[in-house]
């Protein structure tokens, strides 16, 4: 939870750890998933940074600026991408319900 908070201030940094902004993208996604139209702009966004980690060679390794290579993908990310895809599908089949009932 720590890390999720103190996320923001790799923003600031730039290189990879601008691929947190993927996590109150969704978040916003989440809380406005009624309005699906703005919900499915903010998983796409979310799912546009979250994957763009896979261009970055390198990321911050410590609090003293260090920085190390990537050398991997663990079931976490891929996870984490996902969230942002069901997302994406969840708000693209309410869209087409909506537009249904029309």
């Amino acid at each position: 939870m720590a890390v999720l908070i103190s996320g923001i201030f790799g923003v600031f940094i730039g290189g990879a750890c601008i691929t947190w902004l993927a996590n109150p993208l969704i978040f916003i996604s989440w809380l406005t998933y009624r309005k699906t139209k703005f919900s499915l702009i903010m998983s796409i966004l979310a799912f546009s940074f979250g994957i763009s980690f896979l261009f970055f060679d390198e990321i911050i390794i410590n609090e003293a600026g260090h920085y190390g290579e990537i050398t991997g993908y663990e079931i976490g990310f891929y996870l984490w991408n996902l969230s942002f895809i069901i997302m994406i599908i969840r708000n693209i089949i309410s869209l087409k319900n909506k537009k249904n009932c029309i």
